[in-house]
């Protein structure tokens, strides 16, 4: 995927302007990219506020909540299913055939399932893993259908680290936004 200066206009528009329908198109693109995983679209959909010109208020962040990152959340965590599924019903034969292309092995999944304990522990390492910022969530999926971690759990870990995922990285583009024209105001 390429960031067009088309593309780049659409995503000012879903981020600056956060509407209903901005929310559904956000919801759209995390569905189509949770599924192929080729671009860290959570930093593509922050980037916008780096044209920024208003003030950030309160009001602001309750926007990015409702319109950004929760249809993002939303739309992760059922094309998310998907990769959770396939990991879940094939187990190693699935991670032995379609492994290379996902760029990651059965050694892999035995050294993850050798630190996991069947515990909420395990659960909340699962939503920390999914609350990191930049971190891609596919080997996470696979993982959590490999151990056989119970659908409820998945579906509320992945929909509660997503949200905290994106209203991180949309918080550290602002904080760099705000700090960068706050040294830009003294300094430059």
């Amino acid at each position: 995927m390429e960031l067009t200066p088309d593309l780049i206009n659409i995503l000012k528009s879903l981020v600056l302007d956060p509407s209903l329908n901005g929310a559904f198109a956000i919801f759209v693109i995390a569905l189509i990219n949770e599924i192929t995983g080729i671009f860290p679209i959570g930093l593509a959909i922050a980037a916008p506020l780096l044209f920024l010109n208003s003030a950030v208020t309160p009001l602001f962040y309750m926007q990015l909540l409702v319109f950004v990152s929760l249809p993002f959340a939303l739309g992760n965590t059922i094309s998310s299913l998907l990769v959770y599924w396939l990991a879940y019903a094939g187990g190693k034969p699935a991670i032995d055939k379609w492994g290379r292309f996902l760029r990651f092995s059965w050694d892999d999944v035995e050294s993850v399932k050798k630190k996991l304990h069947g515990s909420w522990y395990d659960d909340g390492i699962f939503l920390i893993l999914r609350s990191i910022p930049f971190l891609t969530s596919l080997p996470i999926n696979i993982a959590a259908g490999i151990v056989r971690m119970r659908l409820i759990n998945y579906i509320v870990i992945t929909f509660l680290g997503t949200v905290i995922k994106m209203m991180i990285t949309l918080g550290l583009v602002l904080y760099g936004v705000l700090g960068y024209s706050h040294f830009a105001q003294f300094y430059l």
